[in-house]
């Protein structure tokens, strides 16, 4: 009879263990405001901004190799964007400082902080 009882008392504790709440589904919540949702879309629509420690790769380009070969000291080859991919930008690309400047070659410190992509082409 202890065995019994045992098992069901176990039973009993998984069957409410493994239910969750009304409030954790998504699809049985309210909808949010129309302003909460327009400002969720208009925060994802924004250009991102480079930030700290961001890692820039940056190429130079020219009908001459050897006159941008200081620009680009490793020549990159075509990766399919997995792990190699990453490490090579790692090592190769230009590091946000702390100031938000990158050391580019010959022409120094560049401040990059706080700039979309677009401007810093």
């Amino acid at each position: 009879m202890k065995h019994y009882f045992l098992l069901f008392i176990i039973f009993f504790i998984f069957l409410f263990s493994s239910c969750i709440t009304n409030k954790d589904v998504v699809y049985l919540q309210e909808k949010g405001t129309l302003a909460n949702d327009s400002l969720q879309i208009e925060a994802l629509s924004k250009p991102y901004r480079v930030q700290v420690n961001d890692i820039l790769s940056i190429n130079v380009k020219a009908l001459d190799e050897e006159l941008v070969s200081i620009f680009n000291p490793v020549e990159t080859t075509a990766t399919s964007g997995g792990q190699q991919g990453q490490s090579s930008l790692y090592f190769n690309g230009f590091t946000v400082d702390l100031h938000g400047n990158i050391k580019f070659p010959i022409l120094g410190e560049i401040n990059v902080l706080g700039y979309t992509i677009k401007e810093i082409e």
